[in-house]
């Protein structure tokens, strides 16, 4: 892999990565790379340009990056050719005094729409906001929307499956002590309408530091 990070001018950086065979996949050590199938991918290249500002009590980051990775045309019978595969996501935050807050949207196409029951893509969307009440609490929420595209509804037009995320968070911090708990609400959590794959959770995480 071959990266590059632009010298930042005006708080903006540019970030170019390559990779000649990018199939995703971390090496753990004595062991081999590569994914199975990966042969099915070929090169990729990253693209994100990166600007951060400070103004005093306001302070805005906008991001926006762009991702392809190639797809030869190996194992596809009948159909269109697979396409390389294409994501890209923008996004932003910004803090004023003891909030902060962001949004980001990110796009993804699989290059693959062979038949019916293929996934051609992803569009996902989330923003959340915090609140620093003080040095030692801070609450916030968070909403997450992922839309899966399959080619079987975009011939029918029909209602494409989401899945929606709700999360109410609080961190409170006294000395060594840490405490996190986090209410979360799955709506729809594999694609499928209906209330079997829904699901409510609640976390509760506490460390100690001596």
């Amino acid at each position: 892999t071959l990266s590059y990070t632009s010298p930042s001018i005006a708080g903006t950086t540019l970030q170019i990565a390559y990779a000649g065979k990018n199939d995703g996949q971390q090496v753990n050590d004595k062991s081999t790379s590569g994914l199975a199938g990966g042969e099915m991918t070929g090169a990729g290249m990253d693209v994100v340009i990166d600007s951060s500002q400070d103004f005093g009590f306001f302070a805005p980051q906008v991001f926006v990056g762009y991702s392809e990775t190639e797809h030869d045309d190996k194992g596809v019978a009948g159909g269109d050719a697979k396409k390389n595969r294409q994501e890209g996501v923008i996004g932003a935050t910004v803090a004023v005094g003891p909030i902060k807050a962001g949004w980001q949207r990110s796009l993804e196409y699989t290059g693959i729409n062979q038949g019916d029951t293929n996934v051609f893509g992803y569009k996902n969307t989330s923003w959340g906001v915090s609140f620093k009440v003080n040095d030692d609490l801070s609450v916030s929420y968070a909403e997450f929307e992922s839309i899966k595209g399959s080619v079987a509804h975009q011939n029918t037009g029909g209602p494409r499956p989401t899945t929606s995320v709700e999360s109410i968070q609080a961190a409170y911090t006294m000395g060594g002590v840490g405490l996190k708990v986090a209410f979360n609400d799955l709506d729809n959590g594999t694609y499928t309408v209906g209330t079997g794959s829904d699901a409510e959770h609640t976390l509760v995480m506490l460390s100690l530091a001596f």
